[in-house]
């Protein structure tokens, strides 16, 4: 991590502090930068209920963080996390950040999660209450200001 980097995720942490906004961090691919950030972040003051760490399915020891997850989808991962009591603290997404990932270019596309995953998700036992509070309450939670 560059020292710019670590300034930039300090000062993210002071804003939060400030107007109770959310962050979602995108950690890179080092299997450290996880654990890195959030001692960053916490030592700046950030509060972790309001920051969802991305990608976390590349090194799941860090859902025992005070931090949400966010996963573009692994069922047995989520059906394991759902069962070791972390339901309140899963997000998910997907990364629609490039115009092949739009469905006009071949891609996934928007719905994605809503057509293609809840009903896998559905099929392999994680209930509709289990679902809505995955994509519906916790991003409400999250997204809310304080």
């Amino acid at each position: 991590m560059t020292a710019s980097e670590r300034r930039v995720l300090q000062a993210t942490a002071h804003a939060q502090a400030r107007i109770g906004c959310p962050i979602i961090i995108h950690p890179g691919r080092h299997s450290d930068a996880p654990f890195q950030i959030v001692r960053i972040l916490q030592e700046a003051g950030a509060d972790a209920s309001k920051t969802v760490m991305s990608h976390l399915d590349r090194s799941l020891n860090t859902a025992e963080s005070c931090v949400s997850e966010s996963y573009a989808f692994c069922f047995c991962r989520i059906r394991m996390l759902i069962d070791e009591g972390y339901e309140d603290r899963i997000l998910m997404a997907h990364d629609v950040h490039t115009k092949n990932r739009l469905m006009k270019y071949g891609g996934h596309g928007y719905s994605h999660i809503l057509q293609n995953i809840v009903p896998k998700m559905l099929i392999r036992g994680i209930s509709q209450d289990q679902i809505d509070k995955i994509l519906i309450e916790n991003p409400k939670r999250w997204l809310t200001f304080k």
